[in-house]
């Protein structure tokens, strides 16, 4: 199976975002460092292709259709990501 996927996002800083109160003195206690990075927000573009291949895959035969069945063996995927920022 052959995929290819195209994301548009607009990240921005999560400074000066609270959470609830008990939340955050929750967090604290697993979280050593919890203070967020602080950016310039910015556009992204992300872009990608999945290449995916289940081997000795079964199936049955219908007369408009073809029934998967599955396979004993894992699905191979590959997955090919890239990134391509964008100024505001």
């Amino acid at each position: 199976m052959f995929r290819v996927m195209a994301e548009y996002a607009n990240r921005r800083s999560l400074d000066g975002l609270s959470f609830n109160h008990q939340f955050d003195s929750i967090i604290s206690e697993f979280v050593i460092n919890n203070d967020p990075i602080i950016f310039e927000p910015y556009k992204a573009f992300y872009g990608g292709i999945t290449l995916e291949y289940t081997p000795f895959q079964m199936y049955n035969r219908e007369p408009l259709q073809k029934i998967i069945l599955g396979s004993k063996y894992p699905i191979l995927r590959e997955l090919e990501k890239r990134h391509s920022g964008c100024s505001e």
